[in-house]
């Protein structure tokens, strides 16, 4: 289980899955049908469990079923390297700021400085309602964002799966202007697909599903072969154009990754 995430509950109106959850012991909360359903909202259910808990969380993180692959350490690197980065720059004493984004910008929070802005900035990355944002990605939109509002030289921090097009232009005008790092988080598994069977895979970005035999070890080798070549190609147009990107895989120790990365950087300058 997630190290930041000290209990779980699962929430469905299927006696199938809550039976599994028992099996797993897992706290298991039966759904009324009336808030089930495609049609039902994502908030509905959470709401339930909170009116059938007997305490208040300080933070609640909501896990769809529609990544099979995901794991528990792919919820903390993201909160984590946000979280490093932030309080390294307030221990600096410089202003923090945020913004989350998807085609749009979702949410942005001020720059500012001290320890009661940076947990602010990380509970809200933890609580933001990305289901109900767009599940399609801009990068383009963030990166004229961040133009419009940053007026001095700054240093930011893109951090993102990067699976997107059509922003090359604007990233290279934010890099001429500021200093700009790309952080790339991707999973293992996409580098080496594991052998699970029969999967439906998810496609957020575009919003299609489809059905992978993983047992097949040529589908399996197919799918880590396209992995690796949209990986490697990034990388190159990111070098050709002088953007520093970072690419970090969640089995990473990425601290030390982060450490070489910025060791490097101060000895170009």
């Amino acid at each position: 289980m997630s190290k930041n995430i000290s209990k779980v509950y699962l929430s469905s109106d299927s006696e199938k899955i809550l039976s599994i959850g028992k099996k797993n012991k897992v706290a298991i909360i039966k759904r009324p049908k009336k808030i089930s359903g495609d049609k039902a909202k994502s908030e509905e259910a959470v709401l339930h469990v909170l009116n059938n808990i007997n305490y208040t969380p300080d933070a609640v993180v909501m896990l769809e079923p529609t990544a099979p692959l995901r794991e528990p350490w792919d919820i903390d690197l993201g909160v984590e390297i946000a979280a490093m980065l932030s309080f390294s720059a307030i221990k600096n004493n410089d202003k923090v700021g945020l913004a989350l984004f998807s085609d749009k910008v979702e949410k942005y929070i001020p720059p500012k400085k001290g320890k009661k802005h940076v947990l602010r900035l990380i509970t809200d990355i933890i609580n933001h309602d990305f289901e109900n944002s767009n599940k399609r990605t801009s990068i383009k939109s963030a990166i004229d964002f961040a133009n419009k509002i940053s007026k001095r030289k700054s240093v930011i921090f893109l951090i993102s799966d990067f699976i997107d097009d059509n922003f090359w232009n604007e990233l290279k005008f934010l890099n001429f202007k500021h200093d700009v790092v790309g952080l790339q988080i991707y999973d293992t598994n996409e580098r080496s697909f594991p052998n699970i069977g029969l999967i439906n895979i998810h496609d957020s970005e575009t919003g299609k599903t489809t059905w992978i035999d993983t047992s097949v070890k040529k589908n399996r080798n197919k799918f880590e072969r396209n992995s690796n070549e949209k990986l490697n190609e990034f990388s190159k147009k990111c070098k050709n154009i002088g953007f520093d990107l970072l690419q970090i895989n969640t089995d990473d120790d990425y601290i030390k990754f982060l450490m070489q990365f910025f060791r490097s950087r101060a000895k170009r300058s």
